[in-house]
């Protein structure tokens, strides 16, 4: 039987707040060259609607997580993958701010040019352009999984409650025609077609997922969040 894990909800919203600390560092690097590439802008933009996301669904299972014995299981691996790009960038803009203090410190400020924009040593750091193309590619995967699985979420919960009136059940009408056009702006982006790691295969199959379980009844909605025991 499945445990309930206590503290998923605020682990989560930790997590949220580390993205957010990313995003300002992030810009903060961009705003130290004359011309903000919109590579770096897009990159966080989608760091900041992953913040928000994790909050939501952060504060979201803190409400619920006790009263319904959330468990982890469908988190697990869209979290991991967070924590894991996260620390990758955290790491990457610490070395490429290293480097500017040392260009600086090499050549002085007056008259001299940074020779490389901030996209292009952002990439010199993740390795590459391909590492930095499937970095991006990560991000992007995991903002649109994180999506999916904060409404099919917020779905199960309304479900639960068994307090559905009108209003409510026009909400969960809307979750279930948004799901699709989610998972069809992830193949009209190219990442269906994209060759990435295993890890991002996955997240896509996972995706996919979300959306069937929209179909599917409340009891098999309540397996995938809850301990067994706790099932009506």
């Amino acid at each position: 039987m499945a445990e309930a894990v206590i503290g998923l909800g605020a682990s989560i919203a930790g997590l949220a707040t580390f993205a957010a600390q990313i995003v300002t560092a992030l810009r903060t690097y961009a705003s130290s060259y004359a011309r903000a590439e919109q590579k770096i802008n897009d990159l966080s933009s989608d760091l900041a609607l992953i913040s928000s996301i994790l909050t939501d669904l952060g504060t979201s299972i803190s409400k619920y997580e006790l009263k319904f014995h959330i468990t982890a299981k469908n988190f697990v691996e869209v979290k991991k993958t967070c924590e894991r790009n996260f620390e990758r960038l955290n790491e990457a803009l610490k070395e490429v701010k290293k480097g500017d203090v040392e260009e600086e410190e090499g050549m002085g400020r007056k008259g001299k040019k940074k020779a490389l924009g901030a996209w292009e040593k952002l990439m010199f750091v993740l390795g590459g352009e391909k590492e930095l193309m499937e970095f991006v590619t990560s991000i992007e995967s995991s903002k649109s999984t994180l999506q999916l699985l904060l409404e099919s979420f917020k779905l199960f919960i309304l479900l639960r409650l068994h307090e559905l009136n009108e209003e409510q059940m026009e909400d969960i009408k809307l979750l279930n025609r948004k799901v699709p056009v989610l998972v069809r702006g992830i193949q009209s982006a190219g990442l269906a077609s994209f060759e990435p790691r295993p890890r991002l295969l996955d997240q896509y199959s996972a995706a996919q997922k979300f959306v069937n379980w929209l179909t599917r009844p409340l009891g098999d909605l309540t397996e995938e969040y809850c301990s067994s025991s706790d099932t009506p």
